[in-house]
């Protein structure tokens, strides 16, 4: 079961952020491949949408077939490492480090 307290914002509300924040997305947007090709106003209009969500160790940040799974997802501290369920077993793919991302971009 997913952890961490996620608003049901609607698609595309601005939320409010500080200076460092808004730069640490922005940082992590532009070495993400999916985000490489987007102009400085287009990460903008991503950074200023994107919210914060805490996670505790061992939290399930998301389950594979769950509706959160179009969210995009950036670490801005600690780690985190991703599995995915293939042929009935849990096979590991990436770990996560702070300033990395993972998940898609909707």
């Amino acid at each position: 079961e997913p952890a961490g307290e996620v608003e049901n914002l609607p698609a595309n509300q601005i939320t409010p952020k500080s200076v460092d924040a808004s730069a640490r997305i922005d940082n992590a947007l532009q070495s993400n491949i999916l985000c490489a090709h987007l102009d400085e106003n287009e990460r903008g209009e991503v950074v200023e949408v994107m919210f914060e969500v805490t996670y505790k160790a061992n939290d399930v940040i998301i389950q594979q077939g769950d509706e959160e799974g179009d969210r995009f997802y950036i670490v801005d501290e600690g780690e985190c490492d991703i599995y995915v369920e293939k042929d009935g077993e849990r096979k590991h793919v990436l770990h996560v480090t702070a300033g990395g991302s993972f998940g898609e971009l909707a």
